[in-house]
């Protein structure tokens, strides 16, 4: 059983009452097929659908000010939710679970995805397999996935106060998406956000 160190909301017991939930919202539908290239003549073609293999490579955030904004107007929804005098606590909790990782590496080991978060912390397991546990930083124990969703990687960790859920997403043009969601049974509006990465050398 692997161990690892996993950023987790430990903000969950700020909130006014018990309105969330301990698992994850439903996902949203997959992003619909790429449109039709053009070609030289002015015809076209369909283009090339993406895979999960397109995920895999080094990326470098690229969202910028647009992304951060939405990032904190997320926040600020979840944190209208909590108690008044616990907002400020939560805000900063939040934030600090919420920080967006300058550098994402993607990896494939034969039939194991290696993800590094920054400097942060590395995720690996295999598709669709029995969790994995790891260990929150609040000493929780979280139960690790990846699951494929056509060209998309989902990652899940959860446990009895909640956790995080990441789905990798190409963008068709050798970049990716990364849309956070960290969820818990004391927040009554998960915190659901987008982030943009653009594919780098090694």
């Amino acid at each position: 059983m692997m161990k690892s160190s996993y950023l987790v909301a430990s903000l969950v017991l700020l909130s006014a009452c018990v309105s969330g939930s301990a698992t994850p919202p439903p996902l949203p539908p997959p992003p619909p097929p790429a449109a039709p290239a053009p070609v030289a003549d002015g015809a076209t073609e369909p283009a090339p659908a993406p895979t999960l293999d397109d995920l895999v490579g080094h990326y470098r955030y690229s969202g910028g000010r647009e992304d951060e904004e939405a990032r904190d107007a997320a926040v600020e929804k979840t944190v209208a939710e909590v108690f008044l005098l616990g907002r400020g606590m939560a805000r900063e909790k939040i934030l600090v679970a919420c920080a967006i990782d300058d550098e994402i590496d993607i990896r494939r080991e034969g039939d194991l995805f290696v993800i590094k978060l920054a400097d942060r912390f590395l995720l690996k397991t295999g598709l669709s397999v029995p969790p994995v546990t790891i260990v929150g930083t609040d000493g929780d124990d979280l139960a690790l996935t990846f699951e494929q969703r056509g060209a998309q990687l989902v990652q899940l960790a959860q446990g009895e106060r909640g956790g995080t859920r990441r789905v990798f997403t190409p963008d068709g043009k050798g970049g990716m998406t990364l849309q956070v969601t960290i969820f818990a049974p004391r927040l009554a509006v998960p915190v659901d956000y987008l982030v943009h990465y653009r594919r780098v050398e090694d």
